[in-house]
């Protein structure tokens, strides 16, 4: 087992139980918020501009991994807005992430802020999954590109933010992982009706514990940065809007296709690649974590 935290001062804490000797643990992780103190519910980009305002009080030379989604627009808005100064990092994959890539320069180009762009290949891709993998025997290599763009980081002596961290809520017609990965959802379903778990609530998830784990230095996670946020994000969703609808209405971002780096056609189209990413299927059960319902969680960071 291996135990950790991530967000401010480690105020969420978790256990990961999959490891070499145990490939098929009971449970494969589990996650508790443990907030030092209640928070108000304020408005989803007062909490944003917060989480901004309190990286940059305490960390300095910020890079903000923008992939050109709403996610990360947002937290580049956060800290343009606050006063907070940091470089856009852009990843440039050939043949794979052109529309992110469009929004993440278009971003830069209206607010007249020059990113630095990395050319990742597919080469790098394979290398850093292969290298996780061995790592963390896990079962999703969702950190790939956030760690290659932090050793850049990391030799510029600089800190990587991600828009990344945010908890997902469950069941969602557009969860994104039910076409990143076509059985996840379902399994999902199943393994909580096998629990007793059938409520509405929200995922935290496996890469966040993964990116945990591989970016441990790095203020990371934006959008579990501080309980705040995660409670901004839950009580102001809109319950008769999915997921992307309610990024779109809380962040004032413009509306995007969904598309996340590596294209499952991309994926499928090298067998190396496949077979990397496909391994998930042999190992453990489940990449999600039942939090709890939206009345349970406000309760507890309120």
């Amino acid at each position: 087992m291996i135990s950790g935290s991530l967000g401010k001062n480690g105020w969420i804490k978790w256990n990961y139980y999959r490891t070499h000797e145990d490939p098929w643990p009971e449970v494969d992780f589990d996650v508790s918020f443990e907030p030092k103190h209640k928070s108000q519910i304020v408005d989803f980009k007062t909490a944003g501009m917060n989480v901004a305002k309190d990286i940059g009080s305490s960390y300095s030379n910020i890079y903000l991994a923008l992939s050109g989604g709403i996610d990360s627009e947002f937290a580049a808005q956060c800290f343009l807005d606050s006063g907070v100064p940091f470089t856009p990092i852009i990843a440039e994959i050939k043949g794979s992430n052109e529309f992110d890539y469009w929004y993440a320069c278009r971003w830069c180009k209206e607010h007249n802020i020059k990113p630095i762009v990395i050319e990742v290949s597919l080469e790098d891709i394979k290398k850093e999954a292969i290298n996780i993998i061995k790592k963390t025997f896990t079962r999703t290599v969702g950190p790939i590109l956030w760690n290659i763009l932090n050793q850049h980081v990391k030799k510029l002596n600089g800190n990587l933010v991600t828009g990344a961290g945010d908890i997902e809520y469950f069941p969602d017609p557009l969860f994104y992982a039910e076409w990143m990965h076509d059985d996840k959802t379902e399994e999902t379903y199943d393994i909580l009706a096998e629990n007793n778990i059938i409520n509405q609530g929200y995922l935290f998830q496996e890469p966040e514990i993964i990116s945990s784990m591989i970016l441990k230095d790095a203020p990371w996670n934006f959008y579990t940065w501080t309980p705040e946020i995660v409670l901004s994000m839950i009580a102001n969703r809109d319950p008769n809007k999915n997921t992307q609808e309610n990024k779109i209405t809380l962040t004032g971002c413009m509306p995007r296709p969904k598309n996340i780096s590596l294209t499952k056609e991309f994926n499928r189209s090298n067998n190396e690649l496949k077979n990397l990413f496909t391994l998930r299927v042999l190992l453990g059960r489940n990449e999600n974590y039942f939090l709890g319902n939206k009345d349970n969680l406000i309760k507890l960071l309120s």
